[in-house]
C-alpha cells in the first residue's frame, strides 16, 4: 500500500533530513516516510519542496503547487539562504500488514494507530528540538492519508480521514534527521517520553502563566522523586514511601538528593527562589507570577532535569544541536 499523508500542521525540518526516510512500526505494521526534497533551485530561488519520489507516485497527480511544504526562511546577511523548510505531507509505503484483509479494513485499523505513533514521534522531536508542539497545546492529532492498494490484481483506492483539523504552530528550531529518526525508533517501539520532559515542555507554551509555574514545579518535583527512589534502591517500598512523605515538597527533595551525592555546591537556594516561591505563592495566595518569573522557573527546571532525569542516550547520540534560524515566516 503506498500513498500520501497529509500533516495536520506543517512541520519544521533542516535540510539534512529533507529527502530522507523514517521506518515506523504499529504492532504487526511496518511502514516507510518519505520527507519531500528540496527543490534544485534551493540555493537561489525555489521555493516550493518537490515529491519525494523521482516516479510518480499514488495519490500525489492531482496535489497542489504547495502540497509537500516550502522553504521556511528568508536569507541571511551574509546572503546564504536557510534551507530548513515546512513540510506539509509526506510519501507513505506500507510494507508489512495483514494481507488477508481488504485494504480499506487496513486503513481504518492502521489510521488510527498510525495517530498515535505520529504523536509520540512528534513529543520526541519536540523535546529533543526545544520547541513545543501541538501536542504541548492539548490538541489532538489527527492526519489524514490517501491509499492505493494492490488488491486481487487490481488497485484499491483507499485511507483514512482526520477527525478534526489543528492549526499550524510556529517554530524557532528545525528537526534534523537525526533527531527525526531517533523520535520514529522511540515512537514505534512504543515508548512516551518522560513525563517530567513532557510537564516542562507544555509548561512552555501555557499562556496561563500560574498553570506554567505549577507544570514546571511538578516537572522538577516528577524527576528528583524518581532520582531519590533510585538513589534509596534498596530501602523497603513503606520505608521508601514515607521517607518521600516526610520530604518538604520541591526544595527538601532536591536538598536530600545533593545530600546524599556529596554535591559541593547545591543548587537548592536558586531552585527555592526560582520556582518553589513562586509556585507557592501561586498555589497558597493566588498570586499570577510575571512571565519573566515563569521563564526563570523554567530554565531553573531544565537545568535539574538535565542533572537528574536526562534524555535517553541514544536522542542525546543521534540528536545533534538543532538548526535555528534568525527570522522565519511560516503560513
Amino acid at each position: 500500500m503506498r500513498g500520501v499523508v497529509r500533516l495536520p500542521f506543517a512541520v519544521l525540518f533542516s535540510e539534512d533530513a529533507l529527502g530522507s526516510s523514517l521506518i515506523g512500526a504499529t504492532d504487526r505494521v511496518v511502514f516507510t516516510l518519505s520527507l519531500p526534497r528540496l527543490p534544485a533551485d534551493a540555493d537561489e530561488a525555489g521555493f516550493l519542496l518537490e515529491s519525494p519520489k523521482n516516479e510518480s507516485w499514488p495519490c500525489a497527480e492531482t496535489l497542489g503547487a504547495m502540497a509537500w511544504g516550502y522553504l521556511g526562511f528568508e536569507g541571511r546577511p551574509d546572503g546564504r539562504r536557510i534551507l530548513a523548510s515546512w513540510v506539509n505531507r509526506v510519501a507513505i509505503e506500507i510494507e508489512t500488514y495483514d494481507e488477508d484483509r481488504q485494504p480499506w479494513q487496513v486503513a481504518a485499523t492502521f489510521g488510527p494507530k498510525f495517530n498515535l505513533w505520529y504523536a509520540n514521534w512528534l513529543e520526541w522531536v519536540s523535546i529533543c528540538t526545544g520547541s513545543p508542539s501541538a501536542v504541548d497545546r492539548g490538541m489532538a492529532i489527527q492526519t489524514q492519508a490517501d491509499l492505493v492498494a494492490e488488491h486481487s490484481g487490481s488497485q484499491e483506492l483507499t485511507g483514512w480521514v482526520p477527525g478534526a483539523t489543528v492549526r499550524t504552530y510556529d517554530s524557532d528550531f528545525a528537526a534534523t534527521r537525526a533527531v527525526a529518526e531517533a523520535a520514529a525508533w522511540r515512537a514505534s517501539r512504543p515508548e512516551p517520553p518522560p513525563l517530567e520532559w513532557r510537564l516542562l515542555n507544555s509548561a512552555r507554551v501555557l499562556r496561563d502563566n500560574r498553570r506554567a509555574v505549577i507544570d514546571t514545579a511538578t516537572a522538577a518535583e516528577v524527576a528528583l522523586t524518581h532520582v531519590l527512589r533510585t538513589r534509596l534502591g534498596e530501602m523497603p517500598e513503606d520505608a521508601l514511601e514515607a521517607t518521600i512523605r516526610s520530604v518538604n515538597g520541591l526544595v527538601g527533595l532536591l536538598r536530600l538528593v545533593e545530600q546524599i551525592d556529596g554535591v559541593a555546591k547545591p543548587r537548592w537556594p536558586q531552585v527555592r527562589d526560582r520556582i518553589a516561591k513562586p509556585r507557592n505563592s501561586c498555589v497558597h495566595r493566588g498570586i499570577e507570577p510575571t512571565r519573566e518569573e515563569v521563564q526563570r522557573a523554567i530554565k531553573e527546571a531544565q537545568t535539574l532535569l538535565e542533572t537528574y532525569s536526562p534524555l535517553p542516550e541514544f536522542a542525546l547520540i543521534q540528536a545533534p544541536k538543532p538548526v535555528r534560524a534568525d527570522s522565519y515566516t511560516p503560513s
